[in-house]
């Protein structure tokens, strides 16, 4: 049977309020309840890649992650949006992968610091609604990749 992703996103400006650990412990929450969880990090400051992967610092062994070819990260995410290539070709290849937590049921799509590129892009795109199509598209491709990468996860695991 097929059901509905349901999104929740932990949102908020001010630093040090407690989102990253907010999402994890919900995600971890639900996903231990036998629901699949994908968290999503869209900060390029990658606080929730970095305890998702148990790193004390977040630099600390992210360059060693984000260089393996197997795994999905908004890196590629984002360079697919900027290059106004479909997000479809990107979800269905099967080469890059969602990082597989300790709970079996907990995905990450891991942030990258190339996330910030999108701030000023989606901006723009928000303001000129009839200006060029690849900016255009920006603001509804992200969630959309991101839907299209879960309904994939959900019905392969």
């Amino acid at each position: 049977m097929n059901y509905p992703c349901l999104s929740q996103f932990v949102f908020n400006h001010k630093g040090g309020v407690s989102k990253t650990t907010t999402a994890f412990n919900i995600g971890w929450g639900l996903a231990s309840t036998g629901k699949k969880v994908m968290l999503v990090d869209l900060d390029s400051q990658c606080n929730l890649t970095g305890m998702v992967l148990g790193y004390t610092t977040v630099s600390e062994s992210l360059d060693n992650f984000y260089s393996s070819r197997y795994n999905l990260t908004m890196e590629s995410i984002v360079d697919t949006l900027m290059n106004g290539s479909s997000v479809e070709d990107l979800v269905n290849n099967d080469t890059a992968k969602l990082f597989q937590c300790q709970n079996n049921n907990l995905f990450l799509l891991p942030g990258h610091l190339s996330v910030s590129m999108l701030d000023s892009q989606i901006s723009v795109a928000l303001k000129i609604a009839s200006g060029v199509p690849l900016t255009r598209n920006l603001p509804g491709n992200l969630p959309k990749v991101i839907n299209l990468i879960a309904k994939k996860m959900a019905s392969i695991i």
